[in-house]
This record gives structure tokens, C-alpha cells and sequence, in this order.
């Protein structure tokens, strides 16, 4: 039977990690390293998730030490990326057929943590307003601005559409 750490290393050496998800990744090994995968329980995974937020925030270590406790809580964002990644393995494991086709990951019935709402991820109406006037001076050539204005500026605007309003 195939354990959760001979999953989470297989799924670690298939592609790239980035330093973040590689302690998320240990994380999870440290909860259910030698369980086999088939036997983690959703209940397994809300014990492991209330010693996340038990744990709180960590300062990374310096020079090989440990990381530190800050006595901070964890954000929302930051427990549903703990909970993406082990969904991530579960998925893995069913892809490298160490879990049945028909296994159902204990990741599934979890919700999403809340997370704040970004100011910064849409246009506000003063900022509308001065894209406008930048693309009309900017559009004196061609004289297209007109037609597009209510398509591109109607709210909410993502920010990721215009390169002209500094952050």
C-alpha cells in the first residue's frame, strides 16, 4: 500500500516546486507521512487543518534554522492554498494510479476559507475617468476610443486590462 510521503516525493520530483509550495508540500508529509493514502479521512484533514491554524503564521528561518511561530494567524488565502496543494496530491495520486479511479479525495466537501476582497483588482470610478481622458488624447490619430469606451471602462474594470494606471 502506498503511503502519503512516497506520494508527496513522487509528486515533488514530477515537476517544479516553487519554495512556498515545497513547505506547504512538508506540511502535509509531517501530518500524514506513513498513512497510507487510501486511509486519510476527511477528518484526518480538519484535525490537520486545525493545527494549521492552531500553528499560526511562521518566520522563516535564517541559515538551515527552523522556522519560528509569530503568534500571528494565518489569512484565508493562505489556508486555501495548504488546502490546494494537498488537493493537488490527492489528484497526483489518482493520475500515477496509487489511488483508485473512484476514490474520492478528502480535500472535496472542504470550503474556502474568506478572503479579503482586493481594493487594488478594479478600476475605481476617479480612476475611469482619468484612463478615459488619457486614451482620448492619446487616440486623436485614429479616432477608435469612442466606440470602445463603454465596452472596456463599463464597472468593474479588472486592472489587468490597461498598463496606464499606476498601482
Amino acid at each position: 500500500m502506498t503511503v502519503f510521503r512516497e506520494v508527496s516525493e513522487a509528486w515533488i520530483a514530477s515537476k517544479e516546486h516553487c519554495a512556498g509550495s515545497l513547505g506547504r508540500i512538508q506540511f502535509w508529509v509531517d501530518q500524514f507521512g506513513p498513512i497510507p493514502i487510501t486511509e486519510i479521512s476527511e477528518d484526518d484533514v480538519d484535525k490537520a487543518l486545525e493545527a494549521l491554524v492552531a500553528r499560526g503564521k511562521l518566520k522563516p528561518g535564517i541559515n538551515g534554522k527552523p522556522a519560528k511561530p509569530t503568534g500571528e494567524p494565518l489569512a484565508g488565502s493562505t489556508i486555501n492554498r495548504f488546502i490546494s496543494t494537498l488537493a493537488g496530491i490527492f489528484k497526483y495520486a489518482r493520475r500515477v494510479r496509487a489511488l483508485p479511479r473512484s476514490h474520492t479525495p478528502p480535500t472535496r466537501g472542504i470550503e474556502k476559507a474568506p478572503e479579503p476582497v482586493d481594493p487594488d483588482k478594479y478600476f475605481r470610478p476617479e480612476e475611469v475617468d482619468d484612463l478615459v481622458k488619457v486614451a482620448r488624447v492619446v487616440d486623436q490619430k485614429w479616432r477608435k476610443m469612442i466606440s470602445t469606451e463603454p465596452l472596456a471602462f463599463t464597472p468593474p474594470a479588472p486592472r489587468s486590462l490597461s498598463p496606464c494606471v499606476s498601482r
